[in-house]
């Protein structure tokens, strides 16, 4: 008999979320690296470290999951960053 948790949990989406905050933050740090831009510039990005976009950036991602599967991979999305923030 499996614990009912079980049910809902996606090992994948899970540890997709525990490194989605670097994977939307990092090619956006190359190429703030390849291109002259102030250090004023490279602050502006840790916003999308914060817990509210990221909230809304995994809202998104959910929507494109089928529909019976989204409240599924929301959950275990910000699970995954709530991980990866603290």
């Amino acid at each position: 008999m499996r614990p009912r948790w079980r049910e809902s949990f996606l090992p994948s989406v899970f540890l997709l979320g525990c490194i989605f905050p670097d994977l939307i933050r990092g090619p956006l740090f190359i190429i703030i690296k390849l291109t002259p831009l102030e250090l004023r510039d490279y602050f502006s990005l840790q916003i999308l470290h914060s817990p509210i976009p990221l909230l809304i950036q995994s809202w998104l991602v959910a929507f494109l999951f089928e529909a019976g599967l989204r409240k599924k991979v929301f959950i275990n999305l910000l699970g995954g960053i709530a991980l990866h923030l603290v």
